[in-house]
């Protein structure tokens, strides 16, 4: 709703009435009555002063809201975007020239750089850690004091350790430090800030050091506490063993058939004994059976040409799923359910 159309007494919208001639605001006859403004004509009234101040915002709001304005707020914005776009190429320029003139440093700085490179000998550290010693520079591969400190959070870096170097009578190189273990101290960059220890290095059994130059952290390894087990070979008569056996399922048999016909199948057409079968589900559909078979037997087993058209038969795997739902259906024969039965015809061996 226009505010000149609410009436300033009784703030209802007037259609019709008196209309203020500086702000046009409408007014019901009986409102201009109780109101103490200036009443020009049944049409007209004064209600409210026009000044130099208001007039002249009047003038400024014309003047913003008109296109002459919005031009020229366009024509600044590209100006200045101009300006912008030709700084914008000389930094881009400036930049360029500084990276091709630091190529070796920014590859001395990145953090490969840094698990390659950063490497120092054993003499170099200690003459680093001796204070009474002036400093140089060149003991020292040249981004190990700027970005080691920066870099030790980020990788882990070894120390290449030189050893004094023996020839034996046959002309090998020995070495005087061959698998020991080197732990550095704590080192201080020339600013003194603290770096953390470095991790421990190992020598070469065989070299003094990597041809390449690329030496390698060990990966530690756990000790596990593992049983020895031995399976005995010898033959005797005073002590009997039982062969191992092999467990096979035999799925998608015929309901009718029973845990007898299955290991008559397979002593009889097989040839193999002493085979163990339990039931392991019965879904009316189809029977399922576990079958233990002794391991110098079992070579043959997995063969499709020996069985049935239709017949599965794989390793036997056990789950804790399995004999939990093994469990359930005999907690139900326990409790009188008849889905589940327990002939005897469900479990043979021969």
């Amino acid at each position: 709703m226009s505010n000149n159309l609410v009436c300033l007494h009784c703030e209802i919208k007037a259609a019709k009435g008196p209309k203020c001639v500086n702000c046009n605001r409408v007014f019901h006859p009986k409102c201009v009555e109780r109101l103490n403004i200036e009443v020009l004509n049944s049409e007209q009234v004064v209600c409210c002063n026009v000044d130099a101040d208001n007039s002249e915002s009047s003038a400024v709001i014309k003047y913003l809201n008109s296109a002459a304005f919005s031009d020229l707020v366009s024509e600044i914005v590209q100006r200045e975007t101009l300006d912008l776009r030709i700084k914008i190429n000389e930094i881009k320029d400036e930049l360029e020239a500084v990276k091709s003139s630091n190529k070796d440093l920014i590859r001395l700085l990145s953090k490969e750089s840094c698990q390659r490179d950063d490497v120092i000998n054993k003499s170099g550290i200690n003459n680093y850690n001796n204070a009474s010693l002036p400093f140089r520079k060149s003991q020292f591969p040249y981004n190990f004091v700027d970005e080691l400190s920066k870099k030790r959070q980020e990788s882990e870096c070894s120390i290449e350790i030189l050893s004094e170097v023996e020839v034996n009578s046959s002309g090998k190189k020995n070495s005087a430090m061959n698998n020991k273990k080197v732990q550095s101290d704590k080192f201080v960059d020339k600013a003194g800030h603290g770096v953390n220890t470095i991790e421990d290095a190992y020598i070469s059994k065989d070299k003094v050091g990597n041809e390449n130059g690329n030496w390698h952290q060990p990966r530690y390894l756990r000790k596990r506490n593992k049983s020895s087990i031995v399976t005995g070979i010898k033959q005797s008569s005073h002590l009997l063993t039982v062969e191992k056996k092999h467990f096979y399922y035999i799925g998608r048999i015929d309901p009718s058939m029973s845990s007898d016909n299955v290991v008559n199948f397979i002593k009889n057409d097989l040839q193999i004994a002493n085979v163990s079968c339990d039931l392991l589900s019965d879904k009316g559909e189809f029977k399922s059976f576990k079958v233990g078979i002794p391991q110098s037997a079992a070579a043959n087993i997995l063969n499709s040409d020996l069985w049935p058209c239709g017949a599965v038969i794989r390793r036997f795997y056990s789950s804790q799923r399995k004999v939990n739902n093994i469990t359930s259906k005999t907690n139900n024969v326990k409790s009188g359910n008849s889905n589940f039965s327990t002939d005897k015809e469900k479990s043979a061996v021969v």
